[in-house]
Protein backbone atom coordinates (compact mmCIF):
# COMPACT_ATOMS: atom_id res chain seq x y z
CA UNK A 1 0.00 0.00 0.00
CA UNK A 2 1.30 3.57 -0.68
CA UNK A 3 0.33 6.96 0.83
CA UNK A 4 -3.41 7.07 -0.67
CA UNK A 5 -3.90 3.71 1.35
CA UNK A 6 -2.66 4.29 4.38
CA UNK A 7 -4.06 7.73 5.09
CA UNK A 8 -7.52 6.35 4.21
CA UNK A 9 -7.24 3.41 6.32
CA UNK A 10 -6.51 5.00 9.49
CA UNK A 11 -9.36 6.19 10.83
CA UNK A 12 -10.19 9.49 12.53
CA UNK A 13 -7.75 10.60 14.64
CA UNK A 14 -4.93 12.62 13.95
CA UNK A 15 -2.17 11.36 15.78
CA UNK A 16 -3.00 7.90 14.29
CA UNK A 17 -3.27 9.33 10.97
CA UNK A 18 0.20 10.76 11.55
CA UNK A 19 2.06 7.85 13.04
CA UNK A 20 0.78 6.04 10.16
CA UNK A 21 1.92 8.54 7.49
CA UNK A 22 5.67 8.71 9.24
CA UNK A 23 5.92 5.42 9.79
CA UNK A 24 8.57 4.62 7.19
CA UNK A 25 10.56 7.08 8.33
CA UNK A 26 10.40 5.70 12.18
CA UNK A 27 12.90 2.44 12.32
CA UNK A 28 13.54 0.12 15.08
CA UNK A 29 11.22 -1.01 17.96
CA UNK A 30 8.47 0.96 19.78
CA UNK A 31 9.71 0.95 23.37
CA UNK A 32 8.05 2.41 26.59
CA UNK A 33 10.52 5.20 26.02
CA UNK A 34 10.10 5.95 22.36
CA UNK A 35 6.12 5.96 23.05
CA UNK A 36 6.29 7.95 25.76
CA UNK A 37 7.90 10.74 23.70
CA UNK A 38 4.89 10.61 21.19
CA UNK A 39 1.60 12.10 21.95
CA UNK A 40 -1.16 8.72 22.29
CA UNK A 41 -1.90 7.51 19.16
CA UNK A 42 1.23 8.22 17.15
CA UNK A 43 2.88 5.09 17.82
CA UNK A 44 -0.52 3.04 17.27
CA UNK A 45 -0.32 4.76 14.19
CA UNK A 46 3.11 3.47 13.04
CA UNK A 47 2.12 -0.20 14.38
CA UNK A 48 -0.62 0.00 12.29
CA UNK A 49 1.66 0.99 8.93
CA UNK A 50 3.69 -1.81 10.23
CA UNK A 51 0.65 -4.17 10.51
CA UNK A 52 -0.60 -3.51 6.91
CA UNK A 53 2.62 -3.58 5.31
CA UNK A 54 3.02 -7.18 7.02
CA UNK A 55 -0.84 -7.83 5.85
CA UNK A 56 -0.16 -7.47 2.64
CA UNK A 57 3.50 -8.74 1.84
CA UNK A 58 1.91 -12.25 3.53
CA UNK A 59 -1.17 -12.43 1.51
CA UNK A 60 -1.83 -15.07 -0.41
CA UNK A 61 -3.43 -13.52 -3.51
CA UNK A 62 -1.32 -10.59 -3.72
CA UNK A 63 2.14 -13.22 -3.31
CA UNK A 64 -0.05 -14.63 -6.78
CA UNK A 65 -0.36 -11.31 -8.34
CA UNK A 66 2.99 -10.22 -7.74
CA UNK A 67 4.44 -13.46 -9.66
CA UNK A 68 2.41 -12.31 -12.70
CA UNK A 69 4.67 -9.32 -12.43
CA UNK A 70 8.03 -10.38 -11.56
CA UNK A 71 8.65 -10.87 -15.45
CA UNK A 72 8.49 -7.65 -16.01
CA UNK A 73 9.38 -6.04 -12.98
CA UNK A 74 11.68 -8.41 -10.93
CA UNK A 75 12.16 -7.84 -6.99
CA UNK A 76 10.64 -4.31 -7.94
CA UNK A 77 7.11 -5.84 -8.10
CA UNK A 78 6.06 -5.12 -4.79
CA UNK A 79 6.46 -1.32 -5.43
CA UNK A 80 4.45 -1.30 -8.43
CA UNK A 81 2.07 -3.23 -6.79
CA UNK A 82 1.35 -0.55 -4.04
CA UNK A 83 1.58 2.22 -6.14
CA UNK A 84 -0.52 0.92 -8.64
CA UNK A 85 -3.38 0.15 -5.38
CA UNK A 86 -3.76 3.53 -5.16
CA UNK A 87 -4.34 4.30 -8.53
CA UNK A 88 -7.28 1.50 -8.04
CA UNK A 89 -7.94 3.28 -4.80
CA UNK A 90 -8.02 6.62 -6.18
CA UNK A 91 -10.51 5.51 -8.80
CA UNK A 92 -12.77 3.63 -6.60
CA UNK A 93 -12.54 5.86 -3.65
CA UNK A 94 -16.32 6.35 -2.99
CA UNK A 95 -16.65 2.45 -3.05
CA UNK A 96 -15.41 2.20 0.10
CA UNK A 97 -15.50 5.53 1.92
CA UNK A 98 -18.47 8.10 2.21
CA UNK A 99 -16.74 10.86 0.95
CA UNK A 100 -15.50 12.42 -2.29
CA UNK A 101 -11.27 11.93 -2.89
CA UNK A 102 -11.01 15.33 -3.38
CA UNK A 103 -12.17 16.15 -0.64
CA UNK A 104 -10.71 13.38 1.68
CA UNK A 105 -7.25 14.09 0.08
CA UNK A 106 -7.86 18.06 1.56
CA UNK A 107 -8.84 17.16 5.14
CA UNK A 108 -5.54 14.81 4.82
CA UNK A 109 -3.63 17.97 3.49
CA UNK A 110 -4.90 19.69 6.64
CA UNK A 111 -4.15 17.13 9.32
CA UNK A 112 -0.91 16.73 7.87
CA UNK A 113 -0.48 21.21 8.01
CA UNK A 114 -1.82 21.02 11.64
CA UNK A 115 0.93 18.61 12.88
CA UNK A 116 3.93 19.55 10.89
CA UNK A 117 6.12 19.04 14.18
CA UNK A 118 5.24 14.89 14.26
CA UNK A 119 6.80 14.63 10.40
CA UNK A 120 10.77 13.30 11.13
CA UNK A 121 13.15 15.87 9.34
CA UNK A 122 13.98 13.35 6.67
CA UNK A 123 10.22 12.85 5.41
CA UNK A 124 10.26 16.99 5.21
CA UNK A 125 10.72 17.50 2.14
CA UNK A 126 8.54 14.82 0.57
CA UNK A 127 5.64 15.40 2.49
CA UNK A 128 5.72 19.07 1.11
CA UNK A 129 5.85 18.43 -2.23
CA UNK A 130 3.36 15.40 -1.43
CA UNK A 131 0.83 18.49 -0.95
CA UNK A 132 2.06 20.52 -2.70
CA UNK A 133 1.93 18.72 -6.03
CA UNK A 134 -1.45 17.19 -5.32
CA UNK A 135 0.12 13.44 -5.21
CA UNK A 136 -2.68 11.48 -3.90
CA UNK A 137 -5.06 13.03 -6.40
CA UNK A 138 -2.56 12.62 -9.32
CA UNK A 139 -3.17 8.66 -8.81
CA UNK A 140 -5.96 8.82 -10.23
CA UNK A 141 -4.72 9.45 -13.73
CA UNK A 142 -2.29 7.34 -15.52
CA UNK A 143 0.15 10.19 -16.29
CA UNK A 144 0.38 10.86 -12.23
CA UNK A 145 1.27 6.83 -12.55
CA UNK A 146 4.26 7.71 -15.10
CA UNK A 147 5.63 10.64 -13.30
CA UNK A 148 5.42 8.49 -9.52
CA UNK A 149 7.40 5.23 -11.42
CA UNK A 150 9.43 7.54 -13.43
CA UNK A 151 10.72 10.07 -10.01
CA UNK A 152 11.31 6.38 -8.45
CA UNK A 153 13.41 5.17 -11.44
CA UNK A 154 15.69 8.81 -11.42
CA UNK A 155 16.24 8.14 -7.70
CA UNK A 156 18.52 5.14 -8.45
CA UNK A 157 20.09 2.97 -11.38
CA UNK A 158 18.94 -0.16 -9.90
CA UNK A 159 15.15 1.65 -9.98
CA UNK A 160 15.34 2.24 -13.78
CA UNK A 161 13.18 -0.69 -14.69
CA UNK A 162 10.42 0.87 -12.91
CA UNK A 163 10.07 3.70 -15.69
CA UNK A 164 6.79 3.09 -18.03
CA UNK A 165 5.47 0.90 -15.66
CA UNK A 166 2.15 2.37 -15.89
CA UNK A 167 2.23 1.00 -19.57
CA UNK A 168 2.02 -2.92 -18.50
CA UNK A 169 -0.49 -1.65 -15.73
CA UNK A 170 -2.62 -0.35 -17.94
CA UNK A 171 -2.42 -3.05 -20.18
CA UNK A 172 -3.45 -5.58 -17.74
CA UNK A 173 -6.03 -3.03 -16.37
CA UNK A 174 -8.86 -5.45 -15.50
CA UNK A 175 -6.52 -7.99 -14.12
CA UNK A 176 -4.87 -6.44 -11.57
CA UNK A 177 -8.30 -4.36 -10.24
CA UNK A 178 -9.45 -8.07 -9.56
CA UNK A 179 -7.05 -8.67 -7.36
CA UNK A 180 -7.12 -5.12 -5.64
CA UNK A 181 -11.37 -5.43 -5.36
CA UNK A 182 -10.49 -9.01 -3.37
CA UNK A 183 -8.05 -7.94 -1.58
CA UNK A 184 -9.28 -4.41 -0.21
CA UNK A 185 -12.12 -4.75 1.92
CA UNK A 186 -9.93 -7.58 3.94
CA UNK A 187 -7.60 -4.64 4.34
CA UNK A 188 -10.06 -2.65 5.91
CA UNK A 189 -11.22 -5.40 7.71
CA UNK A 190 -8.14 -6.11 9.53
CA UNK A 191 -7.45 -2.23 10.25
CA UNK A 192 -10.69 -1.54 12.01
CA UNK A 193 -9.86 -4.38 14.10
CA UNK A 194 -7.04 -3.28 14.87
CA UNK A 195 -7.99 0.59 15.50
CA UNK A 196 -10.86 -0.66 17.48
CA UNK A 197 -9.12 -2.96 19.54
CA UNK A 198 -7.80 -0.69 22.84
Amino acid sequence: MNFLAHLALSGSSDTVIMGNFAADFIKGKLTAGRLEMWPDGYGKGILLHRKIDSFTDTHTGLKEMKQHMYPAFGKWSGVVADIFFDYCLANHFERYYPVKLDTFVAGMHQVIDRHKELIPQKMVPMAEAMVKQQWLISYKQMSGMRLTFENLSYRSAFRAGLKGAERHLADHLGFYEEYFFSFYPELQRMCNDFLNND
